[in-house]
């Protein structure tokens, strides 16, 4: 089972917390917010003794809700769609999905870039981990990702140190990357910890736009699930496969 990014508490998933992969993908979203407040409050500064009270209320509402609308994010409607179904892995809401998919182009422009070293953090939160490109150190952070081969399961990685991790990891790119397995400018190394045991399953990945051909592949695969770079969920399949 592959895996990008971590949590946004959605209700209808196990991604409940904030974790260091969410922390990664979502810095440029936030950093947007942030830029837009800081010119606020350096545009408030530089009126200084201006004869003319500077007007707050307005501007900055207006303000506010200009750098609200930069931030990349699914909208609260599909959000209340995902949370009211009873099933949120079910085949029945693949259109919906595919919907968000579309609607969520802006993240092409929030790639983020991981190196090696660092993705040892995105695994020791329960359900984190990383699709990860080794060519271009590129997160992927949007559509769908399925594993393809290559699978690895390293036991229990809450008892392992990150420098453990990390020599697991670099061991296993080398090996992989030169793998028959291995297409170059599309497969990217994916890492996901499973929740209930701790474990964390590595394999080869790859991206798709359309969540009904992600779910073939998996099938194919005898994946346990597949993941929705743009929910940041797990789409859960009849595999039995990490």
């Amino acid at each position: 089972m592959p895996f990008l990014t971590a949590s946004r508490g959605r209700g209808y998933s196990s991604f409940v917390n904030i974790s260091p992969s969410k922390t990664v993908h979502n810095s440029a979203r936030t950093k947007k917010w942030l830029i837009g407040a800081i010119a606020l409050t350096f545009g408030l500064a530089a009126c200084g003794d201006s004869s003319e009270a500077p007007t707050t209320g307005t501007n900055d509402a207006t303000n506010d809700a200009q750098a609200q609308d930069d931030v990349c994010e699914v909208s609260a409607e599909h959000e209340a769609q995902f949370e009211a179904a009873e099933e949120p892995s079910d085949v029945e809401l693949d259109e919906l999905r595919n919907e968000v998919f579309s609607d969520m182009e802006c993240l092409d422009d929030e790639v983020e870039t991981v190196e090696l070293a660092d993705l040892s953090t995105l695994v020791y939160m329960p359900d984190g981990g990383f699709t990860w490109y080794p060519e271009t150190e590129e997160l992927a952070n949007r559509g769908f990702a399925v594993s393809v081969g290559g699978g690895q399961l390293v036991e229990d990685v809450r008892d392992l140190s990150p420098n453990e991790v990390e020599e697991i990891l670099i061991d296993y790119v080398e090996k992989y990357q030169d793998s028959e397995d291995w297409e170059p400018g599309k497969s990217a190394i994916g890492g996901w910890q499973n929740p209930d045991t701790g474990d964390v399953a590595l394999n080869i990945s790859i991206v798709e736009d359309d969540i009904t051909v992600a779910r073939e592949i998996g099938v194919e695969h005898d994946q346990l699930a597949i993941f929705d770079l743009q929910l940041e969920t797990s789409v859960w399949t009849d595999g039995v496969t990490p």
